[in-house]
């Protein structure tokens, strides 16, 4: 019984020195932090990215370091940084590099929380295409200025993109939309491009304008043309040999 007794008393003095212990224990905290921007974008264009911490923090910091292959007219030429003090949220512009190859940007983000500074760092890959520029020339022959004008550009029927122009009097101007080539499978499109006043023509025809192109490398076709001269050979073999007679055997001479 006193045994038990001193078991009971020990375990009960130990309970405040755990409970002391697990208040002393440093609480988890996590960082949520989103960062937007493009996967795929083409040589020479300009994006931004967003950079979003957690709320209810303070001393946010926010910093971007780029690498590639070839970081000519990449811009920013340097680190990115931030100091957003109570401001979770953070964005820069960026444009990609004249070349096609794939950048990285590292976002690294750091925030005071009671004392306490929780950190983020996650790298981001961004592939860089060359673009395909589809372009029109829109045509005003009249004596009188226009303005916006919308020219829509429908690849296979589907409506693309659109720019708006102005147009003055007697003038011509041509209108350029870029798109990437990731964004188009390999094969055979219909550009068709037309604008939405009556009174502008396009590529110097009419209201809108047509025309077919390949994207990717076209298929060889020249395996037609083998297998033509291999049948023609064959049927030039097979008049040639329906105009010979054959040799038939001459009728043996009897001896008498």
């Amino acid at each position: 019984m006193n045994k038990l007794l001193a078991i009971l008393i020990v375990s009960i003095m130990a309970l405040p020195a755990m409970a002391m212990v697990s208040a002393a224990s440093p609480i988890p905290i996590v960082d949520n932090v989103s960062v937007t921007m493009p996967s795929n974008v083409y040589t020479g264009q300009s994006f931004t990215v967003y950079v979003n911490n957690s709320v209810g923090f303070s001393n946010y910091t926010t910093q971007a370091f780029f690498s590639g292959e070839n970081l000519t007219g990449f811009s920013p030429t340097s680190t990115f940084e931030n100091y957003g003090g109570s401001n979770p949220s953070a964005s820069f512009s960026v444009t990609a590099p004249l070349a096609a190859q794939t950048i990285y940007i590292a976002v690294i983000t750091s925030a005071l929380y009671h004392g306490q500074y929780v950190n983020y760092s996650h790298t981001f890959a961004i592939n860089v295409y060359n673009p395909i520029t589809l372009r029109a020339t829109i045509t005003n022959s009249q004596a009188f200025a226009i303005n916006n004008v919308v020219v829509s550009f429908v690849l296979n029927g589907n409506l693309y993109g659109t720019r708006t122009v102005n147009l003055s009097a007697d003038s011509s101007q041509v209108v350029t939309l870029e798109l990437l080539s990731s964004e188009l499978g390999t094969g055979s499109y219909t550009l068709t491009v037309s604008v939405s006043n009556p009174l502008i023509k396009v590529n110097g025809g009419t209201q809108s304008s047509s025309v077919t192109f390949y994207n990717g490398t076209p298929p060889n076709y020249d395996w037609i043309y083998y297998v033509a001269a291999g049948v023609f050979i064959f049927m030039v073999i097979l008049v040639l040999g329906s105009g010979r007679r054959p040799n038939r055997p001459s009728n043996p001479k009897w001896r008498r």
